[in-house]
């Protein structure tokens, strides 16, 4: 499974995304940008990444297995999918100067560049600051609903011990599946939530 010796460990030891080489033609590039194609499912869960990933493993097992010598990386800027429309570099640069000429018409004193980057890009942090105030709250669930199953549990030995009788288990699985979802929700959000920051930051 893991490398036994220098020499393995330096064909594994590569980076991921290699500037393009005009030698190097990949087997199936991919220029669509698949994130706003994506259904509501791909994006919540990245799947629209899945193509790109899983030809990255399949070029770095071929390499490491000397099938495949002649690529440099196991992805080239070749492979990687186009951007959002919304985040091309053209349409940033637009937006900002659009708004910023707007700023430019008031008086001086009235100016503000953080009311125009604020108005051009805000849209995408104010989301990101939802998904971390869902998730801050989400994580209010998990010490509450762990109080309340160990409650149960010992309110389950206590009867147990004094009258023999036993507990409802649909009670205890109904806790546990509320700290399952609790947590499944709590990772989603948390990664809608860097996926638009970094955004936000590519962007200024």
């Amino acid at each position: 499974m893991f490398p036994r010796n220098n020499e393995q460990r330096r064909e594994l030891d590569i980076p991921l995304v290699q500037p393009s080489d005009p030698d190097v033609v990949p087997a199936e590039p991919q220029r669509e940008a698949l994130e706003s194609q994506a259904s509501c499912w791909y994006t919540i869960t990245f799947g629209w990444m899945n193509r790109l990933i899983a030809e990255g493993y399949r070029r770095e097992v071929a390499r490491a297995r000397g099938q495949a010598s002649d690529l440099p990386a196991a992805l080239t800027e070749k492979d990687l999918y186009e951007l959002r429309d919304d985040d091309r570099p053209d349409v940033v640069m637009r937006a900002a100067n659009e708004l910023w000429a707007a700023e430019d018409l008031l008086p001086a004193e009235q100016r503000s560049l953080q009311r125009a980057l604020r108005r051009a890009f805000g849209g995408t942090y104010f989301a990101a600051a939802c998904f971390k105030f869902i998730y801050d709250s989400l994580q209010m669930v998990g010490p509450y609903v762990l109080k309340e199953l160990l409650g149960y549990l010992h309110q389950c030995k206590v009867d147990n011990i004094t009258s023999g009788g036993g507990c409802d288990q649909n009670v205890g699985f109904a806790w546990v599946g509320v700290l399952l979802v609790s947590n499944i929700l709590q990772t989603i959000v948390l990664h809608q939530y860097f996926h638009r920051c970094f955004r936000s930051g590519m962007r200024l």
